[in-house]
């Protein structure tokens, strides 16, 4: 099980993003969301994505949720038995995303 931070991205608007490939074998995880604009955001979260590509619609975790401005969102205590991509989407840029392994 690897700790510690696993990756970490600067979003650009309407984009689904890779943070990072969580390794092989069961992995704890958590993934933190920060909104930096004025304005609030809409977020989609798929924590574990068979592919570093586009989600199927059953991979999303989060789907379109608002996120307020200068605010976070954490969804913690995912757990993964096997290699998957962890993919988030902001409909606007200046969004930071964090996965740590626990």
């Amino acid at each position: 099980m690897t700790t510690g931070l696993l990756g970490s991205q600067d979003l650009a608007a309407n984009t689904d993003t890779t943070i990072c490939t969580l390794p092989a074998g069961s992995q704890s995880f958590t993934v933190n969301v920060c909104n930096r604009n004025s304005t609030n955001v809409l977020i989609r979260i798929a924590p574990m994505c068979t592919t570093s590509a586009s989600p199927t619609n059953t991979e999303f975790f989060v789907y379109d949720a608002n996120l307020q401005a200068n605010g976070v969102m954490q969804l913690s205590g995912l757990t993964s038995g096997s290699a998957k991509f962890v993919v988030v989407r902001s409909d606007t840029a200046n969004v930071s995303v964090n996965v740590y392994g626990v």
